[in-house]
């Protein structure tokens, strides 16, 4: 009876020895999210780039393709968090098979891995674009691009519109103020180039009527010209004509302007604002 009484003492001694103090999450459960390939790998002309724009290390593994085989993958680098890193190492024309793995290097845990084959070549882009605006609702684009692509797809304000190998395309612009496209080349081996942007302006929408009712007031050595104001209009240019040539004195944002009487007998006044600019009325002076 003794000996049963020592036994079960010292098993609660060791019991509690072995109990745990805390209750540490296991390392099994942590969930660090896997690469978003998309957001990281881009191809450039140095080759391929990769930004890790996220909160752990990014390691990166990478394997030559050769004959349509996976050969061995290799450790290439371990990128630090909101850093870059450029794989110079590839050539045109050539496959490789990268492996992508958040990694939490205190931890010393990793996500699952990413997978991402490519093809390198170097980012396509448009070269030469030709534009005919043929009216305020439609434009024709001609469009050359630095290599032979796949397809490209083209946006307006943020829509796709359609997906085309042909290097002409028509667009019918939405009724707004300004119209954006966007072009997107993907190259023959389907690799995402260089977007191309524009704005194009409805210039109908900012155009101005022209300046009326034109006063002017001769003074001793000045000309007072006023004129009615013009709606939309952020300021005008006063020019002076000399030999039929028209040149800028000044401009001003007020409906009037003091014009110095000596040497100028002929003027002409436009209204402007951030997009158009009206057709000048002339005005002369000499004999007011």
């Amino acid at each position: 009876m003794k000996f049963r009484l020592v036994f079960f003492a010292l098993l609660f001694v060791v019991l509690s020895a072995c109990g745990k103090k805390t209750d540490p999450v296991p390392l099994d459960t942590f969930k660090i999210p896997v690469p978003v390939v998309e957001s990281i790998i881009s191809l450039t002309e140095k080759g391929v780039t990769f930004n890790n724009n996220s909160n752990y290390s990014l390691l990166i593994e990478k394997a030559d393709i050769v004959d349509d085989c996976v050969q061995d993958f290799k450790r290439v680098a371990v990128v630090k968090q909101k850093s870059l890193f450029d794989d110079t190492n590839v050539k045109k024309g050539e496959g490789y098979v990268y492996k992508l793995y958040n990694i939490d290097e205190n931890l010393e845990i990793a996500s699952k891995e990413a997978v991402k084959k490519i093809v390198y070549n170097q980012p396509v882009r448009v070269k030469n674009i030709k534009e005919s605006i043929m009216s305020e609702k439609y434009l024709h684009l001609e469009i050359d691009f630095s290599d032979e692509i796949g397809y490209y797809e083209i946006y307006l304000n943020s829509k796709l519109l359609k997906k085309s190998k042909q290097n002409s395309v028509d667009i019918v612009f939405e009724d707004r103020d300004t119209n954006s496209i966007e072009i997107v080349p993907f190259d023959k081996y389907f690799n995402k180039g260089t977007i191309f942007r524009k704005n194009y302006i409805s210039y109908s929408k900012f155009r101005l009527d022209d300046i009326k009712n034109i006063k002017v007031i001769k003074r001793e050595s000045d000309y007072i010209v006023s004129w009615d104001s013009v709606t939309g209009a952020s300021g005008y240019i006063v020019y002076i004509i000399e030999e039929n040539e028209k040149r800028k004195l000044f401009e001003v944002v007020e409906n009037f302007a003091i014009i110095p009487s000596k040497d100028i007998c002929k003027i002409a006044v436009s209204a402007f604002n951030s997009y158009v600019e009206n057709n000048a009325v002339e005005i002369t002076l000499c004999g007011k």
